[in-house]
């Protein structure tokens, strides 16, 4: 048989052992849970790998800003290095590829010789990261987002075939398309998360006792802290005076604890300055830190954070506390969407401790008016069993309690121009008393 179509056969059944093996790929992604699609992904991707013989596989995006790369799953040779997976890859590594892949153009060399002059940073990263051979295919699914299947071959050169492109493309928009739907469903369950989160949080602060809602902060923030998957975050109130920290609740998984001295406006004015100002601080490694930030460089750095997100508390304009959480053992990036809920959070979080406050005051004004309402009884009681006389009695000597009630009572009664009826057996002073209601009426001047 003549070598040419020997080759025409060979590349024949390989595309045919692709499909089936695509085939039998795209199969396995039926019905299968959302937290199993990271693995699945990875199975297929070492299948695909094994299928060509080479040294690595794996998923990248760009993102949507398209400002830096990222390799999301990746599966390599026991004998060559993995590709840094899940870190956030400067565009400055790629640029040439970074254009081409956005015109969804496909970067396919045998050798980095082959590659353009144009491509002579990418050209360095490759030999630096030790890759002969490349085989990029943008995967078009879905607007906003760009991935691209990547296969390498470090130790020998590697011919790549056209007749793989497109069904490497198809096989790479199965992967794409289960990850985006295993995506979807995630973001569902943890939306679903977030919604539990905030209806326990807020019925917390109904249900609880006002004199226990300090100590159910420690579980509401460990709960938070494992939502977020951050090592611990705490909420620091101000004075109403001015941006001195007076209040704070936190939680840490360690033995560390801030608490309000990474508020003080003096020691961080970098980020106390953007705060005061109602700007959020999202710190997603140490390197985002500014040559002015030294301070908080060093404290960061004191403390061990590797991460951290400020959130700026506000009422109306001005910045009244501070929520805060943070990493201590590995980078995090702080999406959008993630700034927003702990945005509202902070915010409920506030809302549940002025209520707290307002309650505590209200309670403590009630009091105090109960205080003063049994005072008052009180006083009254005494005044009304207190008699003040308004008038001398010389011809009555006696001073009892209960001669002062007959002449407070004698007091009351010549007032009146009534005839007044005076009872007592003989002896008791019926004409002293006599002389008395007229001596103090209006009549006493008359017989």
């Amino acid at each position: 048989m003549p070598r040419a179509l020997k080759s025409v056969n060979k590349c024949h059944c390989n595309c045919v052992a692709f499909e089936k093996l695509a085939s039998e790929i795209s199969d396995s992604f039926v019905r299968i849970l959302p937290d199993q699609t990271y693995e699945k992904v990875l199975s297929a991707l070492e299948k695909i790998r094994h299928f060509f013989g080479v040294d690595r596989c794996g998923l990248l995006l760009i993102g949507q800003d398209s400002k830096h790369w990222q390799v999301t799953h990746s599966v390599s040779h026991s004998d060559v290095p993995e590709l840094p997976l899940n870190e956030i890859l400067a565009n400055e590594l790629f640029p040439w590829n970074r254009e081409q892949l956005l015109m969804h153009k496909p970067v396919i060399f045998s050798s980095t010789d082959q590659l353009p002059d144009a491509a002579a940073v990418d050209k360095k990263t490759y030999h630096e990261w030790g890759i002969q051979s490349n085989m990029t295919i943008p995967i078009a699914v879905d607007s906003s987002m760009n991935y691209c299947i990547v296969i390498t071959s470090d130790r020998k050169a590697f011919v790549w075939s056209e007749e793989y492109i497109l069904r490497l493309r198809l096989f790479g928009e199965i992967l794409v398309k289960a990850l985006l739907l295993s995506d979807s469903q995630l973001r569902l369950s943890v939306q679903q998360e977030f919604e539990s989160l905030v209806s326990n949080i807020s019925a917390g602060f109904v249900l609880t006792p006002e004199d226990s809602i300090k100590d159910s902060f420690y579980s509401w923030f460990a709960t938070i802290s494992a939502f977020f998957d951050v090592d611990g975050c705490s909420l620091i109130l101000f004075s109403e005076k001015g941006p001195t920290p007076v209040e704070d609740y936190e939680y840490f998984r360690s033995d560390l604890s801030l608490s309000s001295n990474i508020l003080w406006k003096s020691l961080f004015p970098w980020y106390m300055s953007q705060l005061l100002n109602g700007e959020t601080v999202v710190i997603k490694s140490l390197e985002d830190l500014p040559d002015t930030a030294e301070n908080e460089r060093r404290f960061f750095c004191e403390n061990r954070i590797s991460s951290i997100l400020l959130m700026p508390v506000k009422i109306s304009d001005t910045t009244i506390g501070v929520f805060t959480l943070m990493c201590l053992t590995s980078k995090k990036l702080w999406p959008e969407k993630m700034v927003k809920r702990v945005q509202f959070i902070a915010q409920l979080l506030f809302t549940g401790i002025n209520r707290h406050r307002i309650n505590e005051q209200l309670s403590k004004r009630v009091h105090e008016i109960e205080k003063l309402k049994d005072q008052l009884e009180s006083d009254n009681i005494t005044l009304k069993n207190e008699i003040i006389l308004h008038q001398q009695h010389n011809e009555i000597v006696g001073r009892s309690q209960t001669m002062k009630t007959i002449l407070s009572q004698i007091e009351q009664v010549a007032l009146l121009d009534t005839t007044v009826l005076i009872l007592g057996e003989t002896g008791v002073g019926k004409e002293v008393v006599a002389r008395a209601l007229h001596r103090l009426s209006k009549r006493k001047d008359r017989p």
